[in-house]
């Protein structure tokens, strides 16, 4: 059975996103030349948070123009992205009373998230511990949080416990075995002075962060699905595997301040991404099981990342709104993530719905020579794959697959190639659509000369036909004028 990784908002998740900006005129309350003023402020920010960063002088949320535009913008995109994708996260079996701690919470986005795209968690008794260094964002988000459950859900029982403090002052702050760690949009804005390098920081919140965990704790980070996003989803990875160190990400581009991944080549035989010593946690998802990621070693040969698009449908009218006016409007949006837990409880968590017959697509369709429909790549435990004619799952599916029984790779990027499980075609030959075009070389047989002759014979026939036409024509007298007599 195929299972997608996006799911569309229920009756719930609906009535509050209505409920936000409501909320948000409340709580933000603005002038109408603010108002008028707020899809230039996101424009900025934007710039300020991805291509500009270096220009952000102070923190956002000490400018009002800025942190408003936060919250009407992107703490709504932020909450689209998780909403779509936490149905289809397994928390496993929860006690009734469980500690989640959420690092770098900002305006408690994902808390909020939780709230709205799973209720069946609103009976359980969650503690959040939410931190960040920013207090304002913090006490916002609260007051959010608070107004949509009155509104939506009185009954939930979750309590909401803000701090301010560093990620890792916090997590050595705290005594209670924690069932969830979540990180959102945390492992991108780490130390900007730079005392420790990027792997150095992300080492440290992970190790820390394990030494907090309950029996059935588990880790959730989650990154803008950009290539520095990715990039940090990729350390966190060879970390909780335990397949690179540090001088591998500088071999691979650190410096250049981006890493990027590739579908290309890989010449690590099959055998080789099976693990060589077990790491004592194990990714549940988006990875269909706890293999050497297929992109790892290839960060600096093209343009690609591991993150996932879903369409941006569902989304409230004064989000459309403000993201039109401010030239930032989204068809699709994207991630990147990391799901992880102690190797035996993942394990049970990934085994029924995870096999050596199911892959992780991971791109978007495509067309490839000489084969009926469009292909999209996934990720498995053998290696890359190249699905055939699968455009009809969606990106993030983890779908069931067969292979052909002899194995056959794309000449172009080396990955396996397969079949989903329902394909209409039986095998590959099946889907085969090769024209071979004849070498130049090559001598035509006197069938195929006798053929391709036909059609010249016909011409010069018709050549012939036109001349003589046209000589009859010459005879022919002008009308205007009369046509002299004979001598």
């Amino acid at each position: 059975m195929n299972k997608e990784l996006f799911s569309e908002f229920d009756d719930f998740a609906q009535k509050g996103f209505s409920l936000i900006y409501p909320a948000l005129a409340e709580l933000l309350p603005m002038k109408p030349s603010q108002r008028k003023e707020l899809p230039y402020a996101c424009k900025e920010l934007s710039e300020y948070l991805t291509t500009e960063r270096e220009m952000l002088s102070r923190p956002y949320w000490t400018n009002p123009r800025l942190l408003s535009a936060y919250f009407h913008y992107f703490l709504v995109w932020n909450l689209i992205r998780l909403c779509k994708l936490f149905p289809q996260i397994n928390l496993g079996t929860l006690s009734q009373k469980c500690t989640f701690v959420d690092l770098g919470s900002g305006p408690l986005t994902i808390p909020l998230a939780f709230f709205l795209a799973r209720k069946d968690l609103h009976k359980k008794e969650i503690t959040f511990i939410c931190s960040d260094i920013a207090p304002q964002p913090l006490q916002i988000g609260k007051n959010l949080f608070e107004m949509l459950r009155l509104k939506l859900a009185p009954e939930c029982r979750w309590k909401i416990e803000i701090v301010r403090a560093p990620n890792h002052k916090i997590l050595r702050q705290i005594h209670t075995p924690v069932s969830l760690i979540t990180m959102g949009n945390v492992l991108n804005e780490g130390d900007e002075k730079r005392k420790f390098s990027t792997f150095e920081q992300i080492q440290h919140i992970y190790d820390t962060a394990c030494q907090i965990l309950d029996e059935t704790g588990k880790i959730f980070v989650v990154e803008p699905g950009t290539r520095q996003g990715a990039r940090m989803i990729q350390i966190l990875r060879t970390l909780v595997t335990e397949e690179m160190q540090e001088n591998d990400f500088d071999e691979l581009g650190e410096e250049n301040g981006e890493v990027t991944a590739s579908f290309a080549e890989d010449n690590r035989k099959e055998d080789d991404w099976k693990e060589d010593e077990e790491a004592p946690n194990q990714i549940i998802s988006p990875c269909p099981c706890g293999i050497s990621c297929p992109l790892t070693k290839q960060f600096h040969k093209q343009n690609a990342w591991c993150h996932f698009n879903t369409k941006a449908n569902g989304i409230p009218k004064e989000l459309k709104e403000l993201s039109q006016k401010a030239g930032l409007d989204k068809e699709s949006i994207s991630l990147s993530y990391l799901y992880l837990a102690k190797k035996e409880l993942a394990e049970k968590l990934i085994k029924k719905e995870q096999s050596e017959h199911k892959a992780r697509i991971i791109s978007d369709a495509f067309v490839v020579p000489h084969y009926k429909g469009r292909a999209r790549y996934a990720c498995h435990e053998r290696g890359l794959l190249l699905i055939l004619d699968s455009a009809a799952m969606p990106m993030g599916t983890l779908c069931e697959i067969k292979f052909p029984a002899k194995s056959i790779r794309d000449y172009k990027s080396k990955a396996l190639l397969c079949m989903l499980k329902e394909s209409k075609y039986k095998n590959l030959k099946e889907m085969e659509q090769i024209q071979p075009v004849p070498e130049k070389s090559e001598k035509k047989t006197d069938a195929a000369k006798q053929k391709s002759l036909k059609p010249h014979k016909a011409s010069a026939q018709n050549a012939k036909k036109d001349r003589q036409a046209s000589r009859n024509t010459n005879k022919i007298p002008n009308k205007r004028t009369p046509a002299k007599s004979a001598k």
